[in-house]
């Protein structure tokens, strides 16, 4: 599912999930399509963030994953 957010928002995309996941216990590896595709092919479950500068962050789900983590992010500390 795409998310807009704010242009003035845009470039604190990838900060804010990173930091937040931190808080939280997400770990991020900032990757590109490779390390996606790399995923895919390992068949290993994954939550991803499209950055709008193009970039991906990928969390490898290796225990139980909040669902309600990307709205968080987005809704209440974007």
């Amino acid at each position: 599912m795409k998310v807009p957010v704010p242009k003035d928002l845009a470039s604190k995309v990838g900060e804010i999930f990173k930091s937040e996941g931190e808080r939280t216990g997400v770990e991020f590896e900032e990757n590109g399509p490779e390390a996606l595709e790399a995923a895919r092919s390992a068949q290993e479950n994954y939550f991803r963030v499209d950055l709008p500068d193009g970039g991906i962050m990928l969390h490898k789900l290796r225990q139980a994953f909040n669902l309600q983590f990307p709205r968080y992010v987005i809704v209440f500390v974007g």
